[in-house]
């Protein structure tokens, strides 16, 4: 969308915007303030998950956050409360 609207808009050094140089693991958006830590957390979480898998968990644990979480979280020590009940979460379903 952005190459259409703005086409060389963006000019630097005579190249064009190009949005193929971003690694993005999705194109889908996630609203968090914490992409970071959730990436860390999803990471922790299942080390061997593909970039598909991470981004999951992330969504995951973004709808298990509670609304200070959501505002407030900067670290994995402040995590631990929403990595327990991501755990619990998962145990209930492989249960089911």
């Amino acid at each position: 969308m952005f190459k259409k609207v703005f086409k060389n808009a963006y000019m630097r050094c005579g190249k064009s915007f190009d949005e193929s140089v971003f690694n993005l693991i999705s194109n889908e958006v996630l609203n968090t303030y914490h992409p970071r830590l959730l990436y860390e957390l999803a990471n922790l979480l299942n080390p061997n998950a593909s970039q598909e898998e991470i981004f999951e968990i992330m969504k995951e644990l973004e709808g298990l956050e509670t609304s200070q979480e959501k505002l407030k979280l900067s670290n994995r020590e402040q995590a631990s409360g929403l990595i327990k009940r991501y755990s619990d979460n998962k145990k209930k379903s492989l249960v089911k």
